[in-house]
C-alpha cells in the first residue's frame, strides 16, 4: 500500500511539474510581444511573395510602355529623358531598372524571351503529346504571346534596336534565339522520324516557322480586324497547310 501511495505521489509530482512547465510555455507563447512578432515572422513570407508580384508586375508596365513608346517614335532619336517621361517617371527611375539604353534594350528582349519560354515550356516538354502536336501547339503559342504583345514583339524585331542593344546583351540574345530555333529543330527531327517522311533540311524549316511568326507581328495591331486568337489559328494553317487550308 505504502508503495502504491508513494508512486501515485512520484506520479503526481512528475505530472504537475509537467503541467506547470507546459503551462509556463503556452504563457511565454501567449505573451501579446510573441504573438506580435510570430504573427510577423509568418506573414513574411506572403508579404514578400506580394513585394515580388507588385515588382514583376512594374516591370512588366515599364518594358510594355517603352515597346509602345519604341513603336510610335523612332528609336535612334529617343533619349532615357524621353522614354522616363513617356512612363511617368524620372531619369532616376529608368536607371533603377536599366544602367544605359543599351542595357534596356537587352532586359525588354529578355522579357520577351521570359514571356515565350513560361507559354512554350510546358507544352514542349509534353511527353504525352505527339511531335506534331507539340509543334502544332508551340505555334500557336509563340503567335498568342507576340500579337498580345505585338508592341513589345515590333520592338525588338526592329534593326535600331538589335543595332543598340548593348554588345554582351546581343551575345546571350543571339544564345537564347539558337537555343529556342535548335528546339523547333529537334521537333521537326522527331516528326519526320516518326511519320518516315524523307530527310528534310530541319533548320530551313524551323526557321521557316519563326520566320512566319515574326513576319505577322510587323503589320498586326490589337484591335484591328483580326484577333490574336485568329493570327495564332491562320499561323498554325500555314505551316501546317499552306495559306489556302489545303493542298494545291
Amino acid at each position: 500500500m505504502q508503495y502504491i501511495d508513494n508512486l501515485a505521489l512520484n506520479c503526481y509530482f512528475v505530472n504537475g511539474s509537467s503541467l506547470h512547465f507546459n503551462c509556463e510555455k503556452q504563457m511565454i507563447a501567449n505573451h501579446p510581444e510573441n504573438k506580435s512578432s510570430r504573427a510577423k515572422l509568418q506573414d513574411t513570407p506572403r508579404r514578400m511573395s506580394r513585394n515580388r508580384i507588385r515588382s514583376k508586375e512594374r516591370r512588366q508596365e515599364v518594358f510594355e510602355s517603352i515597346a509602345r513608346l519604341l513603336v510610335d517614335r523612332r528609336q535612334g532619336k529617343m533619349t532615357l529623358d524621353d522614354i522616363a517621361a513617356g512612363i511617368g517617371g524620372t531619369k532616376g527611375t529608368i536607371y533603377y531598372f536599366f544602367k544605359s539604353k543599351g542595357d534596356m534594350l537587352y532586359k525588354m528582349n529578355m522579357y520577351a524571351f521570359e514571356l515565350l519560354e513560361e507559354a512554350i515550356d510546358p507544352i514542349l516538354h509534353d511527353r504525352c503529346l505527339s511531335p506534331g502536336e507539340r509543334l502544332e501547339q508551340i505555334v500557336r503559342l509563340h503567335t498568342l504571346v507576340a500579337c498580345r504583345h505585338w508592341q513589345l514583339w515590333r520592338a525588338i524585331l526592329n534593326e535600331v534596336t538589335a543595332r543598340e542593344t548593348s554588345s554582351g546583351g546581343v551575345r546571350v540574345l543571339a544564345r537564347k534565339r539558337t537555343a529556342y530555333e535548335n528546339s523547333i529543330k529537334g521537333l521537326i527531327g522527331e516528326m519526320v522520324q516518326a511519320e518516315g517522311w524523307q530527310q528534310v533540311d530541319t533548320g530551313l524549316v524551323a526557321r521557316f516557322i519563326i520566320g512566319v511568326i515574326n513576319s505577322i507581328v510587323r503589320w498586326y495591331r490589337d484591335g484591328g480586324k483580326y484577333t490574336a486568337e485568329d493570327m495564332a489559328d491562320y499561323a498554325v494553317q500555314c505551316v501546317f497547310e499552306g495559306g489556302f487550308g489545303k493542298r494545291i
